[in-house]
């Protein structure tokens, strides 16, 4: 039946909810045409419920009026009414239909071609199922999973692997350097993937049982494709008309607990099984994938995933970070450049939580992008130059971040143009502009700039011993341990060896022997005399070589340096053979810096270049060496043949105070040229991009 375009009616599908909270009450709006939310006032509500089918539009404003006691102006409520059948709160005419039909046509067209641009080829969803009947069957088995003592067990849970993460993180963290291997028994990097896609899909599931627990509707289940990371989303915006805060809140960060669920058990396996295992690979690789994903962006409220929404939600701030960005530029203009400018914040309140949050949004995005813009830059001035995937990779995400103020203020600086175009001329402004230019190009060719290769370097003592036991025997006694200080000449540890001790007292016995027996009284001209003193005398020189050889059991540091071994202690009772290393001594006075590098990088490195390093242990400072050798890594015999050759570069610098201490890590970077910043980009540019194809 065709509908009066003067009697209107909600959409099918559309719902009207009220909410109340700290005793203000507010109605949300499910557009049924559109599935999208809207928030409105008593008002707006009240104009709804009237829209019926049964009351024409002035029948509608005489109730309103009636029961508002109020005064409606009739071209208020038709505008209210196109814009909510505009939202498809309200059903459309059979005209208004029809153009609808041909604006949607229209707008698939649109999308089909990337809506002009390169956002939806990394941001491209389709809808796979309605998942609600599924979802409906599985929530009456989790609904454990919502009650207090699941609460307390996950965040007990959750501790635990807190406590176990902390006492092992260094083992985690030197586990993060063989993270290929690990992926490799974990069913090679596609089986990381997959094991990241079904975290993921886990990670939605559990939005969409959370919210038909609360008894929302989950229509949509489908797979995304975000910046060509393959994912799945799930749409809970049903949510929004709950009427408990706690419960959207619970719907929100049901993602994220199931993640930290799972991590924290997967951390648990992970420390309680044997390595080298499937099973201790596998949660290594789960847990680093769900709790890094969990804590550095799913519950990030900088970025906009769950996190954010709980942020959102928690301080009751609607569109929180559209509005704080409006309300910074507010400020901007309104407050500092005086220029006129619409205000975004309702109350004083509101106004303290969008600018906080504003600031810290744009601190995070310049720390982001300027990481981003650093690699970039790196990439181009550095060693070898980068690959063109890396600088479009790269030049792609600073765009797709940066896109909306680029676009703003190009078009702000367009309008500058057109205004001082007219004012002054276009001979005059593009002038100008060419000058400024030429200008800039100048100012690059004359500043300064370094080119140089760097890589992560790990400290090492330039000089290092190992102490050797003297004989077979065990060790009966260390006297410095692991980080202490000995000096030249000072013993270190004692080996004890019962076959020498007797061995020497032997030899010392039958060389007192002997030479009682030379002192004996004879007979003048007695040839057996001359041979008792001489056997004496060998008996006495093998007696002191077996005392010279026992004292050796105290085994002393040839320089000043410190003990390097770990556990040094636990040495004590240990068998040694002859010549068995027992403790290693290094001399910190000077100290090398090893790290790898790629052919492209190490082209232009020569030994006694200058370089510097600077140690995570004192940011702010650089330490200054120069590079001792630059060699080529011998690939392992069972690596594959085409695998890219790697190069040592080792870096030696002097320590007089002994400040650098084995182990510790930093970026090592060697200066290869000096040149200017034009001279740097230019470098930069040609070795990105291969020559031959210009011949």
């Amino acid at each position: 039946m065709a509908l009066r375009p003067d009697c209107p009616v909600l959409s099918k599908g559309t719902r009207v909810v009220r909410q109340v909270e700290d005793g203000k009450t507010t109605w949300v709006v499910r557009a049924g045409g559109t599935g999208k939310y809207l928030r409105v006032g008593e008002s707006e509500a009240l104009l709804l419920e009237l829209m019926d089918g049964k009351r024409t539009v002035e029948e509608v404003r005489v109730g309103w009026v009636a029961r508002k006691k109020e005064n409606l102006d009739p071209r208020d409520l038709w505008t209210f009414l196109a814009q909510m059948r505009k939202a498809q709160v309200v059903e459309e005419t059979d005209v208004g239909k029809n153009l609808l039909l041909l604006e949607k046509a229209r707008q698939k067209r649109k999308e089909r071609l990337f809506a002009g641009g390169i956002g939806s080829l990394l941001y491209f969803r389709v809808k796979l199922m309605d998942p609600d009947r599924w979802l409906s069957a599985i929530e009456p088995y989790t609904r454990w999973m919502f009650t207090r003592a699941f609460v307390v067990a996950a965040g007990a849970l959750v501790l635990c692997a807190v406590l176990v993460l902390v006492s092992r993180a260094g083992e985690i963290t030197r586990h993060l350097k063989d993270f290929g291997f690990l992926a490799e028994a974990a069913g090679g990097f596609l089986g990381v993937w997959l094991t990241a896609l079904a975290i993921v899909a886990m990670h939605e599931t559990a939005h969409g049982v959370a919210c038909k627990h609360w008894g929302g509707e989950v229509r949509e289940v489908g797979f995304l494709l975000m910046l060509f990371n393959p994912c799945f989303y799930c749409n809970v915006n049903d949510a929004w008309t709950f009427e408990s805060r706690a419960a959207r809140l619970w719907v929100t960060a049901a993602g994220g607990v199931s993640e930290a669920v799972l991590g924290s058990l997967c951390v648990l396996l992970w420390a309680a099984s044997e390595p080298g295992t499937a099973l201790h690979s596998h949660a290594y690789v789960v847990f680093m994938i769900s709790l890094s994903g969990t804590m550095l962006f799913n519950m990030n409220p900088l970025v906009k995933l769950d996190g954010y929404y709980i942020f959102a939600d928690f301080v009751k701030v609607e569109n929180l970070r559209e509005r704080s960005w409006k309300h910074l530029k507010w400020i901007l203009q309104g407050k500092l450049l005086g220029r006129p400018a619409a205000e975004v914040a309702a109350d004083a309140r509101e106004a303290r939580i969008l600018l906080l949050y504003g600031l810290a949004s744009a601190t995070y995005m310049t720390l982001l992008l300027g990481t981003l813009s650093v690699l970039l830059i790196g990439a181009l001035l550095g060693g070898g130059g980068a690959g063109p995937f890396q600088v479009l990779l790269l030049a792609t995400l600073v765009w797709l971040m940066l896109r909306g103020p680029l676009t703003a203020a190009g078009g702000a600086m367009k309008g500058a143009i057109r205004k001082q175009t007219e004012k002054h001329g276009a001979a005059r402004v593009w002038g100008a502009c060419g000058a400024g230019a030429a200008a800039a190009a100048l100012v690059a060719c004359f500043v300064p700039w370094n080119r140089a290769a760097s890589g992560d370097a790990t400290a090492e003592p330039a000089r290092t011993a190992d102490l050797r036991a003297p004989f077979e025997g065990r060790v009966a006694e260390v006297r410095a341990g692991e980080g202490e200080r000995v000096a030249a000449g000072e013993p270190v540890f004692r080996v004890d060896s019962p076959v020498e001790e007797a061995a020497a007292r032997v030899a010392r016995d039958t060389a007192d022997r002997l030479r009682r027996d030379a002192m004996l009284p004879r007979v003048p001209g007695d040839a057996g005399a001359a041979a008792a003193v001489k056997e004496a005398e060998a008996a006495a020189l093998r007696a002191a070589a077996a005392e010279k050889r026992l004292s050796g059991r105290l085994v002393a540091s040839p320089f000043d340096g410190v003990v390097l071994t770990r556990r040094a202690v636990e040495a004590v009772g240990a068998p040694v053979s002859r010549d068995e290393p027992v403790l290693r001594v290094g001399d910190l006075s000077r100290m090398r810096f090893r790290t790898t590098m790629d052919g492209r990088s190490v082209g232009r490195l020569r030994e006694g270049m200058e370089a510097v390093v600077h140690l995570r242990a004192f940011p702010g400072e650089a330490v200054e060496g120069k590079v001792a050798s630059v060699a080529r890594i011998p690939q392992p015999e069972k690596g594959a043949p085409d695998a890219e050759p790697r190069w040592e570069v080792v870096v030696e610098s002097p320590n007089p105070d002994g400040r650098i201490r084995p182990g510790m890590t930093g970026e090592l970077k060697v200066l290869f040229e000096r040149t200017t910043v034009a001279g740097a980009v230019l470098k930069g540019v040609s070795e990105t991009f291969r020559r031959d194809l210009l011949k």
